[in-house]
């Protein structure tokens, strides 16, 4: 009965725990790469697995400059995002950017933005996914 109740307890505690260390993550490895650009408030982070994908829709305001970070664990391996229009227009690709994680921007106009973050499949048939977390931080600066 005890061993139940510690067994539970603990797994009560890990997303806690998970979001704990994605956050730590976030302001050691990401923060910094915002360099001279303004932080948004909010942040997304997440704990993801090999082979899992993600959609975050975003709005950036008109005459402003924007970077967006997108950053992972080196355990989930090369993740690949692209940032697509409303209308699917691809406007960011990481892949032909080998593997680049930072892309930079300008807006004339209020425009909406999605990022699509695609976690590789797993090598091999272990049957063990890894997990790492990914974040994506916004910076902006009026634009000059």
């Amino acid at each position: 009965m005890k061993k139940s109740f510690i067994l539970l307890i603990a797994l009560l505690a890990l997303p806690a725990i998970s979001k704990a260390q994605c956050k730590g993550f976030a302001k050691k490895k990401c923060l910094p790469q915002l360099e001279n650009f303004t932080p948004a408030e909010n942040y997304n982070s997440l704990q993801m697995v090999e082979g899992e994908e993600a959609e975050i829709n975003l709005v950036f305001v008109e005459n402003n400059d924007y970077r967006i970070v997108v950053c992972t664990h080196p355990i989930l391996g090369e993740v690949n995002f692209t940032i697509e229009t409303e209308t699917g227009q691809v406007v960011y690709n990481s892949a032909d950017h080998e593997g680049g994680n930072v892309f930079d921007f300008s807006t004339t106009s209020t425009e909406k933005l999605k990022v699509l973050i695609r976690i590789p499949e797993p090598e091999g048939t272990t049957g063990m996914f890894h997990s790492g977390c990914v974040t994506v931080m916004i910076g902006h600066k009026p634009s000059s």
